[in-house]
């Protein structure tokens, strides 16, 4: 019952995300001969946000979805306003000090498994 009421609700939402990808313009649905014949256009297609349905006899059998470039343009946006600096080094972390208090994790599972 639980997971027909999680498929209910990702296709529910599914359905929302395509109307407001028509609304906007930025879903399309091509044929795989269509697809087969212009195949590079449609990637960058894809990879500028657009959403492709992939159809076989006019039943879609398929999706395409680009995927995000790696450069982030938040960080990008930091560096350049100044908010945030990196001199090209990996980074330091956290400087957290855990002190023991108590007994040990491998301790207390040694004990469990007896």
């Amino acid at each position: 019952m639980q997971i027909a009421y999680r498929l209910t609700i990702f296709y529910v939402v599914d359905t929302i995300v395509l109307i407001k990808r028509l609304i906007e313009g930025t879903y399309m649905q091509v044929s795989i001969r269509e697809l087969k014949a212009h195949l590079s256009r449609y990637l960058a297609q894809a990879q500028k946000g657009q959403l492709l349905d992939i159809t076989s006899h006019r039943k879609v059998v398929a999706r395409i979805v680009g995927v995000p470039s790696t450069e982030s343009v938040g960080v990008t946006r930091l560096l350049a306003g100044g908010s945030a600096h990196w001199l090209g080094g990996k980074p330091v972390g956290a400087a957290i000090h855990l002190s023991p208090v108590g007994r040990s994790i491998s301790e207390m599972i040694l004990e469990d498994r007896e």
